[in-house]
């Protein structure tokens, strides 16, 4: 009977180590994907008019143990304009939202605004695509707009590849099982 109770707890410590071996890998393979939704948000945002690169190279990503059974992955900036980039403003943000996430549902404002000249440059407004406001010596004294279209970058980051990272995770998951299981063949 004690050879029993001998064997059980070696079986208790494997399928522990088993757990804990399954989640570090969990961990490794949530952080390999993370890093593909953050490199497809990054190549997203180039290319719009007047893009320095300033909004991709904010873009960061991050993997933790939440705790034992949850493993968070997170892509985010801290640019405030962001939000504004993924999500349009104005009349035309909420004409033109396409490819935005269909669970956030933005509050546009309904009229469009003037942007004081000191805001910007003129070839800036220009790239833009607002109305140039004069005063009656032809002084630039601010900017119209009716908000910008939205340039999802971010959500379609992730869902253009969550089948990928499903499948990613599950084949990492599965060589790991397969891995440390051996000892039970």
């Amino acid at each position: 009977m004690s050879e029993n109770i001998v064997g059980t707890s070696k079986f208790i410590l494997k399928v522990d180590k088993l757990t804990d071996d399954i989640m570090e890998k969990l961990e490794k393979s949530m952080n390999k994907n993370i890093k593909l939704v953050q490199n497809a948000a990054k190549e997203n945002c180039t290319g719009f008019k007047c893009s320095n690169g300033q909004l991709a190279n904010s873009i960061i990503s991050e993997t933790k143990k939440v705790d034992n059974t949850t493993i968070q992955g997170k892509v985010s900036t801290n640019l405030e304009y962001a939000t504004y980039v993924e999500f349009g403003t104005g009349p035309n943000g909420e004409a033109h939202h396409q490819g935005t996430s269909p669970i956030v549902h933005p509050i546009y404002k309904s009229k469009g605004w003037i942007i004081p000249a000191s805001a910007m440059d003129r070839e800036i407004a220009e790239g833009y695509g607002f109305g140039i406001v004069e005063d009656k010596d032809g002084n630039v004294i601010g900017y119209k707009t009716k908000g910008q279209y939205a340039h999802p970058f971010m959500y379609p980051a992730l869902k253009d590849n969550e089948d990928k990272i499903i499948k990613n995770i599950a084949n990492d998951l599965k060589a790991e099982i397969e891995e440390v299981t051996e000892w039970l063949t």
